[in-house]
């Protein structure tokens, strides 16, 4: 399971972001930690997943400033700036990272931290 390319680490990302619960269930395990703005804040775990649960799917995501590093073999760091429709019609752009690591099940997501970006 260690041998996911790059272009298979970010299109977990992108599923991340448009993916429903089904994709969350496999890839959001329960030590994970995750950032968000107010007002979550810092949240692990099953509150990371009910996070998760309660926010739209977005309907697509373009990210750029893309950035991946591979500290170990099982192991893929991801930083970029993510902009996209949270269903509400508003464009919503925020700078995130996340830390993706290879489980015997496949890639998890470690943890994930998101800062508004400013606007245009």
């Amino acid at each position: 399971m260690t041998d996911a390319t790059d272009d298979d680490i970010w299109d977990h990302e992108r599923r991340f972001w448009t993916g429903h619960a089904a994709f969350h269930d496999k890839t959001v395990p329960a030590d994970t930690i995750m950032v968000f703005g107010p007002p979550l804040g810092v949240t692990k775990g099953d509150e990371a997943r009910k996070a998760l649960d309660e926010a739209p799917d977005w309907s697509g995501v373009e990210m750029s400033e893309k950035s991946i590093a591979r500290p170990a073999k099982n192991v893929a760091v991801t930083g970029y700036l993510a902009e996209g429709d949270a269903g509400n019609g508003a464009i919503h752009r925020v700078y995130c990272t996340s830390v993706w690591i290879a489980r015997d099940d496949g890639w998890v997501q470690a943890q994930h931290q998101q800062t508004p970006a400013p606007d245009h």
